[in-house]
């Protein structure tokens, strides 16, 4: 049985691993819909930095 502070650390480790793989998947799945659109330059630069704000801001949050 895990103690409490190992429950809450698998808890959020499994929460957070399961946010990114969909923001992943989301990401990959609205960049092909862009590009096939011929806007991909400034879309990845938008994306790539606010995803990258996101894991930013979770991860301070998290600690």
């Amino acid at each position: 049985m895990l103690s409490k502070s190992q429950a809450r650390a698998f808890f959020l480790g499994g929460t957070l691993v399961t946010f990114l793989i969909f923001i992943g998947i989301k990401f990959l799945l609205v960049a092909f819909d862009v590009m096939e659109l011929k806007k991909a330059n400034s879309f990845w630069k938008v994306s790539l930095i606010s995803t990258l704000l996101l894991i930013i801001a979770l991860l301070i949050l998290l600690k």
